[in-house]
């Protein structure tokens, strides 16, 4: 369970890492932006409970 919930911090920080690089950004503003995105995608794509 640990390593399912250690997956999307290190593709974060890898997506972090080369946005930074590739466009000349420094890392720190664009961290938040990306686990934003990755939370909302974790929100569109939940499991919901049958009704």
């Amino acid at each position: 369970m640990m390593m399912a919930d250690a997956a999307p911090i290190a593709a974060s920080v890898v997506t972090v890492l080369y946005i930074s690089y590739h466009f000349n950004l420094p890392a720190g503003p664009v961290m938040p932006l990306v686990a934003s995105g990755i939370f909302a995608l974790a929100v569109l794509f939940r499991r919901r409970a049958p009704v």
